[in-house]
């Protein structure tokens, strides 16, 4: 009589082994990916959020600015500084080497407020009697980048 034995061959755990290898790298990489897609996509909020802040703040201090104090700073500095109705003066500067913007009191200018430490890049120009203002935020690989029209409610600045 035969006696049969009870178990698995080589061949049959190899197989197994092999089979399982690669649906626990698929497994893992599917992980991974989506991981990698929620943080981007987080980021993205993030600055999404932070940018509207930014522009939001900056557009309500230039519409009530007083006519013809809307000012680029200095050549070399990255920013715009006003007077508010109360003739006090304010300025947003940007720090790009620190990717940071600050918003200032008074000269040479205290700090007040910080709205965003992912500055990229911050572009303020005149056109017609309207400011374009480009900015750029970046945290990590995510970048995004805001672009408004801000019209003074005082007829007209300088810049």
């Amino acid at each position: 009589m035969k006696v049969k034995k009870k178990g698995f061959t080589l061949i049959e755990l190899i197989a197994v082994m092999f089979i399982g290898t690669i649906l626990g790298s698929l497994i893992i990489s599917l992980y991974l990916s989506s991981n990698r897609m929620l943080v981007t996509s987080s980021t993205e909020s993030i600055l999404q959020d932070e940018g509207r802040i930014v522009l939001d703040a900056i557009e309500n201090d230039l519409k009530v600015a007083k006519k013809d104090t809307i000012k680029k700073l200095p050549s070399g500095d990255f920013g715009v500084t006003f007077q508010d109705s109360s003739g006090k003066i304010f300025s947003y500067v940007a720090d790009l080497s620190n990717k940071k913007l600050s918003k200032t009191k008074d000269n040479p200018g205290v700090e007040i407020a910080t709205p965003t430490t992912n500055l990229e890049a911050f572009e303020l120009s005149k056109v017609d009697n309207q400011y374009k203002l480009k900015i750029k935020l970046k945290k990590g690989e995510v970048e995004e980048e805001f672009i408004s029209m801000i019209t003074p409610r005082n007829s007209q600045g300088s810049l």
